[in-house]
C-alpha cells in the first residue's frame, strides 16, 4: 500500500494519505482548512506546460496537441522537448481567417510563434492563457511530496531559548562597525603646495606638447566597427531566395527561405537533407543557420526540421 506525505497549499499543515484502494487520484478534505485536496498516486510525468481557459486547466503533452474548443482546421499546437531537457511550444495558424491572435497581435497562416510564460491566445471569441512549466523541480499548488523525513518538532525550552537570539545581531553588526572605525588607519591629510608665478608659466609650457600628442594620437586610432542593425526584406543568396530579417548578409530571425536549385538545407543537418528547386523552408534561423522549421516540398509533402541553435 503506497503512502504519501503531502503538504495542503493553503494552510500548510503536512498530511499523510494512504492509498488502501490502488487508486491513481484519491481525493481528500484537509482537517485543517476544510480544503479539497486531489493526491495522485504512481509516477507523475514531467510537465510540459498547460492552456488555462478561466480557472479550467488543460494539460499539455509533447507533439502536436488540440487547443481546447477550438476548431482543428484553425491552429496546431506542437511541444518540442530539446536534447537539454527544456521544451518549446510552438503555435502555428492553419487557416487565412485572421481569427488568431497573441497578446493582440494577429497571425496570418503558416506563422509560427514560439509562445513564452503567461501569453494570451485569442482564437475568434475564445481567449487562454499559456503557463510555460519550470526547470526545477518545484511543489505543485496541489499537493507536494515530501522524501524527507518530517523536522521534529521544538520543545518549549527551545523555543525560549531561540527567540532572542536574533535581538544580539543589531549589537553585534554595531560592535564590529565601531572596532573598524577605530582600528582603520585615517588617510593623512594633505596640505595644498604653493606654486610661485614663474613656476607656474613653466609647468603649463611644458604641459602643452602633451595635448598635442593626445590630439595627434586620437587622430590615429582606428574607428571601432559598428554592429550593423537587423535588415528585413528581401536577399538573393544565389542558391536561394530569403525573405525576412538579416544582420551582415545572412539570415538572423524568422522567415522562408526558396531555394532555387538542389542545396543542402543546413550544414549542421546529420542527415543531410537536401532541397530541390521550388523546395520552401519556413522557419527561424540564427547567424545563416536553421533553428528549427518546416520544410516544404515540391511534390506537396512537408517535414518538420529541428536543429536547435
Amino acid at each position: 500500500m503506497e503512502t504519501l506525505r503531502i503538504k495542503c497549499p493553503s494552510c500548510g499543515i503536512v498530511l499523510e494519505v494512504k492509498n488502501s484502494k490502488n487508486e491513481k487520484v484519491k481525493k481528500i478534505t484537509c482537517p485543517n482548512c476544510q480544503k479539497l485536496l486531489a493526491v495522485t498516486f504512481g509516477d507523475i510525468a514531467a510537465p510540459v506546460g498547460s492552456l488555462y481557459k478561466g480557472s479550467t486547466r488543460y494539460q499539455l503533452n509533447e507533439g502536436a496537441n488540440a487547443v481546447p474548443g477550438v476548431p482543428s482546421g484553425m491552429v496546431e499546437l506542437r511541444v518540442i522537448r530539446l536534447k537539454d531537457g527544456t521544451t518549446k511550444h510552438i503555435l502555428r495558424v492553419l487557416t487565412g481567417e485572421q481569427k488568431v491572435k497573441v497578446n493582440g497581435q494577429s497571425l496570418m497562416q503558416d506563422d509560427e510563434i514560439v509562445l513564452q510564460q503567461g501569453d494570451e491566445l485569442t482564437m475568434d471569441v475564445i481567449v487562454l492563457s499559456f503557463d510555460k512549466p519550470q526547470t526545477n523541480h518545484e511543489d505543485s499548488p496541489e499537493q507536494t511530496h515530501e522524501h524527507a523525513p518530517a523536522t521534529p518538532k521544538k520543545t518549549k525550552n527551545e523555543h525560549k531559548l531561540s527567540k532572542p537570539s536574533w535581538l544580539l545581531w543589531p549589537v553585534f553588526i554595531m560592535a564590529v562597525a565601531l572596532l573598524f572605525m577605530f582600528l582603520w588607519p585615517a588617510k593623512p591629510v594633505q596640505q595644498p603646495k604653493i606654486v610661485e608665478k614663474d613656476t607656474l608659466v613653466k609647468v603649463i609650457r611644458q604641459t602643452e606638447p602633451a595635448k598635442k600628442e593626445v590630439k595627434e594620437s586620437s587622430k590615429t586610432s582606428k574607428p571601432q566597427p559598428i554592429k550593423q542593425p537587423k535588415a528585413s526584406g528581401e536577399m538573393d543568396l544565389g542558391y536561394a531566395v530569403w525573405y525576412g530579417k538579416s544582420v551582415n548578409g545572412r539570415p538572423d530571425g524568422y522567415g522562408t527561405m526558396t531555394f532555387r536549385k538542389a542545396t543542402r538545407i543546413d550544414s549542421r543537418d546529420d542527415q543531410g537533407r537536401i532541397a530541390q528547386s521550388g523546395d520552401k523552408v519556413k522557419g527561424n534561423y540564427i547567424n545563416g543557420h536553421l533553428e528549427y522549421g518546416t520544410w516544404f516540398k515540391s511534390d506537396g509533402s512537408k517535414e518538420e526540421i529541428l536543429l536547435g541553435q
